[in-house]
């Protein structure tokens, strides 16, 4: 909610005026089609069906139903690949790389580990988790970054003699706090092509908001869950 109404009331204020990508909008285009719409939407209603039930994996049934919609020429091969953000699936294969370097070098633990080691109080400790997994979480998968921190969030408030139950949850709200990257959440990198967004206006959009959340994560977990 208080995302919502950031963005309702000034977050939008930050965001380029831009129509977005052309080409992108072009290949996305099939009012000229309305004549195979009854196919899509079966094709569409199949690869829900299939995903809910879990006959076939996600990827498989994704990509099935993309065979599909070509095949039945409800969207030709060309207009399939201009529609593709390019520059979209660069950029998240190249941090994909990234975040699996620093999950498995060791470097995300080491820099957990300096930040935590100066926090000298439950407070301290709760807002040092929230920042440190808030930024990792900015080129990590939200779930490695949230597995990543747990087991030092627990360390420390074992430490402190405190529950681990605020830090623990302040580490999974964080891991969600995806606002500052086009690649720090898959919803981010999907509208970056289409939305004709640059990385910068992530950043200016979504520092308010990062800080927005740090203040009610701050502010409510410790009113919920006591340390």
């Amino acid at each position: 909610m208080i995302g919502i109404a950031y963005y309702a009331l000034i977050g939008h204020r930050y965001l380029p005026s831009s129509n977005g990508d052309s080409s992108f909008v072009r290949g996305l285009d099939v009012d000229y089609r309305t004549h195979k719409m009854p196919i899509t939407m079966v094709i569409f209603g199949f690869v829900i069906i299939m995903m809910a039930s879990g006959w076939l994996d996600l990827v498989t049934a994704s990509v099935l139903g993309a065979a599909l919609v070509i095949a039945t020429n409800c969207i030709t091969i060309k207009e399939a690949f201009d529609s593709i953000s390019w520059t979209t699936i660069f950029l998240f294969a190249g941090m994909l790389s990234l975040a699996e370097a620093m999950s498995v070098s060791g470097g995300a633990a080491l820099i957990a580990n300096s930040v935590v080691q100066y926090v000298h109080s439950p407070r301290m400790l709760l807002l040092a988790a929230y920042l440190v997994t808030a930024l990792m979480t900015q080129v990590m998968s939200n779930t490695a970054t949230a597995a990543l921190m747990a087991p030092i969030g627990i360390a420390m408030a074992q430490s402190f003699g405190i529950s681990p139950l605020p830090i623990l949850l302040t580490i999974a709200l964080a891991a969600s706090a995806c606002f500052l990257t086009p690649i720090a959440t898959p919803p981010n990198t999907i509208v970056l092509g289409p939305g004709g967004y640059k990385f910068t206006d992530y950043a200016k959009t979504g520092f308010v908001l990062q800080l927005i959340t740090a203040v009610a994560i701050y502010i409510i977990v410790p009113i919920f869950y006591p340390f």
